[in-house]
């Protein structure tokens, strides 16, 4: 049986939770949170809510911020 990803129904990768479109959208966000974390000082939780409002935020990375976002608040 193959796992599907948290956020759509596509298979995921392996050791991972996400399918590669999710998967590389994270990892995107993460390594955009370095520089968002360098620049401002804000840690991830405020970055994702900052990020989710972005006009120019591909569709891929919102439902990822959206996922992360309502991880944390469960």
């Amino acid at each position: 049986m193959t796992k599907e990803c948290d956020i759509c129904s596509r298979p995921v990768l392996e050791q991972c939770s996400l399918c590669e479109y999710h998967a590389e959208a994270k990892h995107s966000l993460e390594w955009a949170f370095a520089a968002w974390k360098r620049a401002y000082g804000i840690g991830w939780e405020e970055y994702l809510e900052k990020v989710v409002g972005e006009e120019n935020l591909g569709d891929w990375a919102r439902e990822v911020v959206v996922y992360l976002i309502e991880q944390n608040d469960s």
